[in-house]
């Protein structure tokens, strides 16, 4: 991101107005307005044990209040002292700032650094921006904030659609930058997308289908549905009732031929939906699945089918070589009537019935 001359003129920090001295670390106090509010453990270590083996190489910078010094840059730095036991640190004190100009030049000295996590800038940006429209005496549009702040316009966006983020998500956000970068799992942009939608779990749902089912096209087809009728809410928002007006929805939408929806259709449908759910709350999302409650349509698609005798004949001729074990299975199911099912429940039921008479009575053979 391109920061220009006339942000880095209207907030910065004015070196050669500001006086550079030792102060007392005990003397400084955190600047209440500061964005930043983590701070990484093994970041921490590693400015620690530089400042133990060179000292401070960059002076902090403040303002005076009263007998304080308020911190605007350097907060690490200054934490490090202080774990360290040092008596000052190296320090440009500059006169006190207007509350905007607090809050600007934190967030421009940043533009040109590292830059904050997400959720830290959106935090603020509120206050930042109720402070830009007082000066200013009307509403700040989308390029003077980015003018302010330094920040590019996309990070503002995200920022906002951050803001109106439940409580409980930004809860979860913020246990999650807590941890090291290389173990954090859910991001700032997943909670953005779920925020928007349940398109993020969709999708992601529709990747797992395609590596996992023979059957993912009938996946991307039923979830056509599910978006046109929830796409525009959020996960938390969709509950069982809503999900109940959908199954009657689809059961009385006929398909495209004209003919009714078939119960087992509209059956599938909630088994995915329900399965996104599930992923999201396998993501860590602190959500229940309301397709729980939810009972299926009852289900009438079996239909009788009759081999002809030309069918049969085709079908034995096969059993030949390797499939010949199977010959006598299927003279059976011919014979009988019995479905793949019942034919092992009644080898189970002979295994049983060996086992349980065998030993007690000698079995002779049958004969004709």
């Amino acid at each position: 991101m391109t920061v220009t001359a006339e942000q880095l003129n209207a907030t910065h920090i004015d070196a050669e107005n500001s006086e550079l001295r030792q102060i007392p670390v005990n003397a400084i106090v955190r600047n209440p307005d500061n964005p930043r509010i983590l701070f990484r453990q093994g970041e921490l270590e590693q400015l620690l044990e530089s400042i133990r083996l060179y000292g401070v190489q960059v002076p902090i910078s403040v303002y005076r209040q009263g007998q304080k010094f308020v911190l605007i840059d350097g907060e690490r730095r200054w934490k490090c002292a202080l774990k360290l036991n040092k008596k000052t640190i190296p320090a440009l004190i500059q006169d006190k700032p207007t509350p905007l100009t607090n809050l600007l030049l934190m967030f421009n000295i940043h533009a040109l650094r590292e830059q904050w996590d997400l959720f830290t800038i959106a935090m603020k940006l509120p206050k930042v921006i109720a402070l830009l429209e007082s000066k200013l005496g009307t509403k700040a549009n989308e390029r003077q904030i980015a003018n302010e702040t330094g920040l590019a316009r996309s990070v503002i966006r995200r920022s906002k659609l951050l803001i109106d983020l439940p409580n409980q998500y930004k809860d979860m956000i913020l246990s999650e930058l807590n941890k090291p970068k290389s173990k954090q799992k859910l991001t700032e942009d997943l909670f953005i997308e779920l925020e928007r939608a349940l398109k993020t779990v969709t999708s992601t749902f529709l990747l797992w289908s395609r590596a996992n089912k023979r059957t993912w096209r009938e996946d991307v087809y039923r979830s056509k549905s599910i978006l046109a009728f929830f796409g525009k809410d959020r996960l938390d928002e969709i509950s069982s009732a809503q999900i109940e007006k959908f199954k009657m929805k689809r059961q009385q939408t006929p398909i495209k031929n004209g003919s009714e929806r078939r119960p087992a259709t509209v059956n599938r449908e909630l088994e995915n939906l329900s399965r996104m759910f599930n992923l999201a709350i396998d993501m860590g999302i602190p959500l229940t699945n309301p397709c729980l409650k939810i009972q299926s349509l009852s289900e009438d698609n079996e239909r009788n089918r009759y081999l002809s005798d030309a069918e049969e004949r085709r079908l034995l001729d096969v059993l030949q070589g390797r499939r010949k074990h199977l010959r006598s299975i299927v003279l059976i199911d011919l014979q009988t009537g019995l479905t793949q099912a019942g034919t092992s429940q009644l080898a189970l039921a002979k295994r049983r019935f060996r086992a349980r008479y065998n030993s007690r009575y000698e079995l002779a053979p049958r004969t004709n």
